[in-house]
This record gives C-alpha cells, structure tokens and sequence, in this order.
C-alpha cells in the first residue's frame, strides 16, 4: 500500500515537473490603433518535446480583427524544451474597443490533458475627428442668423471640404492597401519546404544523435508542407487525424505519410533510435514530394503567363 502511494506521489511529481515547462504568452506591439493600421500578434508556447500538444490552428482565435500576413515559425528544442512561435499582422477598419480572444493550448501526457490560456489583449482602434463646434458664442449667446448667400457658400466650402477630405481617405487606404500587398513576402510552399530541409539537413543532428529533436523537426517541415498544397490542418492534427484525412481524399501517398509519420512518433514519444539508412530513405521521397510541386507550380506560372 505504502509502494502504491509512494509511486503515485512521484508520478504527480512528475507530472507537475512537466507542466510548469508548459507556457503560453501572447502580445501585441500596440494597444492603441487608427483603422487600417497594422498589429503584430504573437503567440509563443513551451512545452515537454515529448509530451503532445493540441492548439489553435494558424489563422484563428483573432476575434474581429483581419489577417493581413501570418508566419508559422519552424520549432525548435533548446535546453530540453520545445518551443513554438506564431505571429500575425492584423488591422481592423472598424472603430471601437476590440479584444483578441485568450490564446489556449492543451498539453496531453499519458492521455491526461492540460490546458493552459493567456490572457485576452485588448485593443483601441480610433478614426481622426475634429472638435465639435459649439453654436453658442464664449457668452453663450446663440448667433444671429446669417444671410441666405452666405450660408448657401458656406454649405458649398463645406461639400468641397468634405469631397477632399474623403477622397484623401479613399486615397490612403488605396496606398495602405497596395503597400501591404507589396511588402507582404508570399513564398511558395515548395521554397518554404527546401529551405527548411536543407537547414535541418546542415544541422547534422543524425551525427549528434538527437534523433528526437531531428524528427520532430522533419515532421513539422512536411506537416506544414502538405497543410499549405492540401489545405489540410496537419500542424493541429494528431497522425491518426492525418492520415484519415488523406485517406478520405483517396491521396496516392496515403501508405508514405502512415509510414513517416507513425515512424516519427516512436522516434518522438518512444524514444525508439531510428537508423541512418531510414531516415535518408525519408528525406529522399520528402524530397521528391518537394519537387512534384515545384513542377506543378512552375507549370502553372507557365500557364498563367501564356494567357497574359
């Protein structure tokens, strides 16, 4: 009896070991806007690279904001802890009080799930407005009235005034618009891909046997590449998720992606050592995933181009 409780204590203790490493933050570079100006969120979470994590998908939890840009950081493990980062470039064109919703993650070890939330952030969005002008004079007397030409002049300066004001806005929300467009950096899913492969590659973590932080690597690298050819949610997804997924698509590479991605798992969560031969075997057919889409996409440049 004594053993049964003296282990139960030390896998509480364990456990609670395990989710202090788990943190999630969220921040804005601004709490005060004009409409159409640009936020960046951020939302960053630690956790235990081994145990599992469910979280928002990109894109969500904004509230009433509108994405302009967002950028899935790849992960990373440094001092024992795995970290995750996502930013996002929000504006609204709608004045008020807004809030973005509290980040929220679930840590999952030994099937028992953690949640943890952030805190809601709270953002101001104004418009420019001038002073309201008072119709008494400073003795608060009412004017007297004014002859028929004048006003008519004055409601004509008036429009004219209000023509331009408007005109300058349409203007700049033109240029914000077009500015946004021309800065934000669309790199194909294919670009994306190869270079993060060949950075993981010249990390040479096979040699250094971290083999748990090589996998996981390599898994987020196709998990996010086949979420942006696919459309499918693979960096929220568990495997299983995943290859129901594809399945339910008919996708030829259904047996690859259960094979990988199964593999990936033991090697994360198990501590399995995987073998050399196997995991350049990986990178191999990754590879040629990768450059399957660069044909596609070059092929659709060419198409697009020719109707030009």
């Amino acid at each position: 009896m004594i053993t049964i409780f003296l282990l139960s204590l030390c896998g509480m203790m364990l456990h609670g070991s395990e989710t202090r490493e788990f943190t999630i933050r969220s921040f804005a570079d601004k709490s005060s806007i004009y409409i159409g100006d640009h936020i960046r969120y951020t939302i960053e979470i630690t956790f235990p690279p081994h145990a599992r994590l469910r979280r928002q998908g990109p894109g969500t939890g904004i509230g009433k904001f509108e994405i302009v840009d967002y950028i899935v950081h790849e992960p990373f493990i440094s001092n024992g802890i795995a970290r995750e980062r996502m930013e996002y470039i929000i504006t609204s064109y709608e004045t008020g009080d807004y809030k973005i919703p509290a980040a929220e993650a679930v840590l999952i070890i030994s099937n028992r799930e953690y949640p943890i939330t952030a805190a809601p952030i709270r953002i101001t969005v104004q418009s420019l407005s001038g002073n309201r002008v008072s119709e008494e004079d400073m003795f608060g007397n009412e004017p007297q009235a004014l002859p028929k030409g004048e006003i008519a002049r004055r409601y004509i300066i008036t429009g004219i005034a209000l023509t331009i004001i408007i005109l300058l806005t349409i203007a700049g929300f033109a240029y914000k618009i077009k500015r946004a467009r021309e800065t934000a950096k669309f790199i194909p899913a294919h670009v994306e891909a190869e270079n993060a492969l060949a950075s993981l590659r010249s990390e040479g973590l096979f040699a250094k046997q971290d083999y748990r932080g090589l996998y996981y690597r390599l898994s987020f690298i196709f998990r996010r590449f086949l979420e942006r050819i696919h459309g499918v949610p693979c960096t929220t997804m568990t495997t299983s998720q995943i290859i129901e997924a594809f399945a339910q698509k008919n996708d030829p590479g259904i047996d690859f992606f259960r094979n990988f991605f199964s593999y990936a798992d033991r090697v994360k969560f198990a501590s399995e050592v995987p073998s050399n031969e196997q995991t350049q075997q990986f990178f191999k057919i990754i590879d040629r995933f990768v450059s399957e889409e660069r044909l596609r996409y070059m092929a659709v440049l060419a198409e697009k181009k020719g109707i030009k």
